[in-house]
């Protein structure tokens, strides 16, 4: 079977109320388009992935594309200003001389998608061969169409009535035919689009169809992540882990740079820690809080401090690779909670910059970050000014069969 994904990720998304796109919100420790994407790689009934992108989330759509590790054909392509007219461009992208038998269009505000999900969908494409194929759920509520003039409300027959989602799937040249053929007509889904063209759209009730729900509205992103957490087998529900964190750097000599890096921050004119990194004492201490609540040691064992390749390396990357640790093992980060322990730097004009830099390389909102700092009252080391200390307390959802 030849068939093709294409994910939309080009919408404005409008109604969200963020300051960044909506399939670009961390969502559970990932960008809420890289859930989708995720699905679609590990699925053996896809071969080809277009992701269709505006100018807003093309750079970051590339980033996560280039951490995948997958031989699939995966291409970024700019939408358009319509949701019809970027699936038009896509399903053109895929037209050509190695053209897929069928294509599944799905919208990448939808992170619920699983993997069996496309692998039923699939294999009832190629079943039907001529039909189209979309997601939806069967009206549960009395439904009613109300006459805003008489305030009358007439009954609507709730058998018949479905809420369309997406998958939705297709004969590859049949769609794009459909998608060539209109003229100033616009729909919301390509399946009422394929139907209007003369085919005939089967609806397919998935397992578990509210986790498809899309998200359009910044609360949505609350139902959402409990929503994902649950899961299927028995055993899976994920359970709280903590993990715990401390570190020390002492400052170096005056003079040998100009720059602090702290929480990622590069602060110009403060004194520089010392350190065969960066010396980044608070990513460091929170990439130990998180090896610690998965019990894979600490730090020093995942990036030995003899490692010349280490010399100088920027702390994002131990982060980085502790944050994937917890996602490779099914789980997420809920909360982190640093605290800083210093004479000097003064961390109160830098503490926003901080949290914000944090929550970005792991993925999570900032609600979920806390950056503080306390003194010694000027006992001990860090009372003396000889460098800083960190302590983080990091708060996991890991599968319950783990433990």
């Amino acid at each position: 079977m030849n068939c093709a994904a294409l994910l939309l990720a080009a919408g404005s998304g409008t109604r969200f109320s963020a300051d960044q796109p909506k399939v670009l919100a961390p969502l559970n420790g990932r960008r809420v388009i890289a859930w989708a994407l995720d699905a679609f790689v590990a699925s053996s009934a896809i071969n080809h992935i277009v992701v269709m992108v505006s100018e807003d989330t093309m750079d970051a759509v590339a980033d996560i594309v280039e951490t995948l590790d997958t031989d699939k054909i995966l291409d970024i392509v700019l939408g358009g200003s319509e949701r019809q007219e970027t699936v038009h461009r896509g399903l053109e992208h895929l037209s050509g001389d190695e053209a897929p038998d069928f294509v599944l269009i799905h919208d990448g505000a939808r992170p619920g998608l699983r993997l069996n999900d496309i692998e039923r969908m699939a294999q009832r494409l190629e079943q039907m061969q001529t039909k189209g194929l979309t997601a939806g759920i069967p009206a549960s509520d009395t439904l009613v169409r109300a006459d805003r003039a008489t305030a009358y409300l007439s009954p609507i027959e709730r058998s018949d009535v479905f809420r369309v989602q997406t998958p939705q799937g297709f004969p590859f040249a049949a769609i794009l035919g459909a998608h060539r053929a209109l003229e100033n007509t616009f729909f919301t889904c390509d399946a009422t689009l394929y139907q209007d063209h003369g085919g005939l759209v089967e609806i397919m009730t998935l397992t578990h169809p509210e986790r498809l729900m899309k998200l359009t509205y910044l609360d949505d992103l609350d139902s959402l992540s409990m929503m994902l957490d649950r899961q299927t087998g028995p055993g899976r529900a994920l359970e709280p882990r903590m993990g715990t964190g401390f570190d020390v750097h002492a400052f170096d000599e005056p003079g040998t740079a100009d720059a602090l890096v702290l929480c990622g921050v590069t602060l110009r004119g403060e004194r520089p820690l010392k350190g065969h990194s960066d010396a980044d004492v608070g990513l460091h201490t929170i990439t130990d809080a998180i090896y610690g609540g998965l019990a894979e040691g600490d730090i020093g064992h995942h990036f030995p401090p003899s490692d010349p390749q280490l010399k100088g390396a920027a702390s994002p990357l131990f982060l980085e690779h502790a944050v994937q640790r917890v996602r490779d093992r099914g789980g997420r980060i809920s909360h982190v909670d640093l605290t800083l322990i210093c004479e000097t730097p003064k961390i109160g004009p830098h503490r926003d910059a901080m949290r914000a830099r944090v929550a970005d390389i792991m993925g999570l909102p900032d609600s979920r970050v806390s950056v503080k700092a306390t003194t010694t009252e000027k006992l001990g080391f860090t009372g003396r000014g000889e460098g800083i200390a960190a302590q983080a307390v990091v708060t996991l959802m890991m599968p319950g069969d783990e433990v």
